[in-house]
């Protein structure tokens, strides 16, 4: 049993190599096992005494058999300039700064530690750098001594934290501060904070909301949020020291809501996480999914809060609902599973880990009413602040204050893979309800414990179905009020779904289960698009929107057997192109977007738009820019590239190499994909690349086989990350529909194997409507 009290770093940076010691005070009952990969190094001592070690692989056994004192490694490191994990270089137009990654267990990339989330300990950071690099830590500047061209810039100690929380920035940044009870700063490379001051204001207003529903107040002394030019997540939670992709957190007045609405979430979802995640950790990595779930409802809690307009739970239901339970039907795995290797971690960070667990928490908060949901996790997070706890302990605290019986719900839930389908069918005065699991592929059936709400002939009712069917009384009954449950509900008479004057959540709900029934084959093609027919009317714009996401997907997988998409996409802008809402606003410029891919007569409408980009509403700029490469063809092709190549900004330049990417032209296509490797686009981008390529009909042949011809060195890129395998799972149910060899290139990546096989299942399902 090993116990870890404190680290003490003092590090000297020269370009991108580093040395200097690390002194770790722990008391062990045996030798101890140190985490390092990429290290010299060139002794161990304690208290001036060396001591034996040996390095096996990527851990160093220190042998001092039982021990309690401090160890002192003297060693020598290089930051990474082609991956970009651990400490690595992230170059930006002039220059680059030293940025870190440590979740889940890189930071034994950096220093020799004891890389276990369990282990929490305080961190004094001391570094030396040239005079004029700004650097970066989790806590506040103590002091910085001046030596001549160098400076060492010292750091006040951190409270008790996990290893992969620590963070070190070098470079130079400019910084935009709010006013607060403590600092919040945004920090960005040169010439970029302009952008910042929406994120500042999220962020603020984040904290106060969290502060009130914690009943906990934020534990640093400061907070900085920073843009991070080469970042492979989109955003991490390092206590204090929050590190984000650029287009993960700048925005300004002309930024498209759909950008901002995604930034403001994400800088809530990492700010959850300063209590969830930082402040209490979970033990080990088998309930990251606890982590990441929390953070994910609550930061759409508290945006639904901060700004009610934005419909931030209905945005929820389209994007981590949704994509959590088209997961969850395919090759799955129970939300916690138990986790051995650093392979297996990475393996985890999925739609389950995310949008299921999240989703299941939203069901149990309605289960047991929001304030007794906000009291036991307020009371769990006050017993276990600064150290480890399981999930278990979170649903014993809601189960105290709520006394409802959580622990037995949710162990089913978290325990066991896949969800219901729950079937409602009318015999005379009284339904019918029955459940089964519903998976897109075969799997092994199951009862679930399923809290229900419910509407029996116009009244609530809830009710634990943890049967395999019941009888009700009523006539009139609809399942899954305000889509709570993590479960989908088939009506053998939808017409009876209709006559419930259902809101729009559930009419989203319904939709999006009757395209999974399609999938499954539980409906054919004419039931389906009967349901489209009937939808063509509506005015909301989430039951909308789902369903013309629905339909462009059809028209990306066959155009001629879903040629239907057209009439009915052109129906929907006709209705929303004088509405004046974001969300509005937005749904448009997404129909204006398929609708100019798939007629390129109707992009030539939209393209003359693009000369007064710089005077429209924000929405439109992305449907803009790809009507005008749809359009426009090499002369357009050339001005993107140019604009690309000039932007400072990734929002515009992400907008830019999309629009290449949709060009109905392979050769230009092609010209853009090689950007990809010549370094004028950053490696996290690179990925949106091929799958944008891939799921355009007229780029896919093209951009597989430059895929194909680029695969190993690409894959260098995302070295021990699973993001290749991510690629593949999202390409492959396209390319594999018309070329043979698709599946066995794909069955050749080495890393992401899980997502791999969820691709191979997509495309199996896509055939089916090709």
């Amino acid at each position: 049993m090993i116990q870890v009290s404190s680290y003490e770093i003092d590090l000297s940076f020269n370009d991108l190599s580093y040395s200097g010691k690390v002194r770790i005070n722990l008391s062990t009952d045996e030798d101890v096992i140190l985490d390092s990969v990429n290290h010299e190094i060139s002794s161990v001592t304690s208290s001036g005494t060396p001591l034996k070690f040996s390095r096996e692989g990527d851990k160093v056994r220190v042998y001092t058999g039982k021990f309690s004192g401090t160890l002192e490694i003297s060693f020598s490191g290089k930051v990474d300039e082609e991956g970009i994990q651990g400490i690595y270089k992230a170059p930006y137009q002039g220059g680059y700064m030293i940025s870190t990654q440590f979740e889940a267990n890189y930071a034994r990339r950096f220093i020799p530690c004891i890389d276990d989330p369990s282990k929490k300990a305080k961190f004094s950071i001391k570094v030396q750098v040239d005079k004029d690099k700004d650097v970066i830590s989790n806590m506040p500047i103590k002091e910085v001594i001046d030596q001549g061209d160098r400076k060492t810039v010292v750091f006040h100690e951190t409270p008790k934290m996990s290893t992969y929380l620590l963070y070190l920035g070098i470079g130079n940044f400019d910084e935009i501060k709010e006013d607060f009870r403590f600092p919040i700063v945004l920090a960005t490379t040169p010439g970029k904070s302009v952008r910042g001051k929406f994120s500042l204001d999220i962020a603020k207003k984040s904290v106060e909301f969290y502060e009130r529903y914690f009943s906990i107040p934020y534990q640093l002394p400061k907070m900085h949020l920073i843009a991070v030019p080469e970042f492979s997540a989109g955003a991490m939670e390092n206590w204090g020291a929050i590190t984000f992709r650029e287009i993960a957190l700048l925005a300004d007045d002309k930024t498209p809501f759909s950008r901002k609405r995604r930034i403001a979430v994400t800088v809530a979802h990492e700010l959850a996480h300063q209590w969830f995640g930082d402040l209490v950790t979970m033990k080990w990595w088998d309930d990251l999914w606890l982590n990441e779930s929390f953070a994910t409802f609550m930061s759409h809690k508290a945006m639904d809060e901060i700004r009610k307009d934005w419909d931030l739970f209905g945005y929820f239901l389209s994007i981590e609902t949704s994509e959590a339970m088209e997961r969850d039907s395919l090759f799955t795995h129970p939300i916690h599973v138990p986790v051995k290797t650093p392979e297996e971690i990475e393996e985890i960070f999925d739609e389950i880990s995310y949008g299921k667990g999240a989703s299941i928490l939203r069901m149990i908060e309605r289960y047991v009413g929001e304030e007794n949901f906000r009291k036991g996790v307020s009371e769990y997070l006050r017993k276990f602040s600064y150290s480890n706890a399981q999930a278990s302990d979170l649903w014993t605290s809601i189960s105290n204050v709520s006394g409802k019986d959580v622990n037995s719900i949710m162990e089913e839930w978290i325990m066991n893979e896949g969800y219901p389908v729950l079937k409602v069918k009318r015999e005379g005065s009284k339904v019918r309800i029955s459940q089964e699991r519903f998976s897109l592929i075969d799997a092994k059936d199951r009862v679930y414990k399923v809290p229900v709400k419910a509407l029996v002939d116009g009244n609530e009712v809830d009710f634990l179905m943890d049967e395999r069917e019941r009888t009700i009384e009523g006539n009139k009954v609809k399942l899954n009020l305000d889509r709570t449950g993590f479960y989908r509900v088939f009506y053998d008479d939808v017409d009876s779904f209709f006559e419930t004057d259902p809101n729009p959540m559930e009419r989203w709900g319904l939709v999006n289960d009757y395209f999974a029934f399609l999938m499954k084959g539980m409906i054919g093609q004419d039931e389906y698009l009967s349901l489209v027919k009937r939808m063509e009317k509506e005015e909301h714009h989430l039951p909308a929107g789902e369903v013309a996401s629905q339909l462009f997907l059809l028209y990306t997988i066959n155009p001629k057997r879903w040629s239907v998409a057209k009439d009915v996409l052109s129906k929907y802008a006709e209705r929303w192109k004088d509405k004046d809402s974001e969300v509005d606003r937005q749904l448009y410029a997404s129909l204006v977007d398929s609708l100019s891919y798939i007629d390129e007569s109707f992009a030539s409408t939209v393209a003359p738009m693009f000369e007064k980009m710089d005077s429209m509403i924000p929405e439109m700029k992305d449907a803009v820019t790809l009507a005008y490469s749809v359009a426009g063809g090499e002369k357009a092709h050339e001005r993107l590239m140019t604009l690309y190549k000039e932007s400072n900004f990734d929002e515009e330049k992400l907008r830019y190499l999309r629009g290449m990417l949709a060009s109905h032209k392979p050769c230009l296509v092609a010209n853009a994909l090689n950007m990809a490797l010549s370094g004028e686009v950053k490696k996290q981008d690179i990925p949106f690349m091929i799958i944008w390529g891939s799921m355009f009909n007229e780029s896919r042949d093209v951009t597989w086989e430059w895929f194909k011809a680029h695969m190993e060195r690409i894959s260098r890129f995302y070295q021990g990350t699973p993001r290749m395998g991510v690629i593949i799972e999202n390409i492959l149910p396209f390319v594999g529909l018309t070329h043979s060899d698709a599946v066995d290139v794909a069955e050749g990546v080495k890393e992401g194997k899980t997502f791999v096989e969820v691709g191979k299942q997509k495309l199996e399902l896509y055939k089916k409507l090709f």
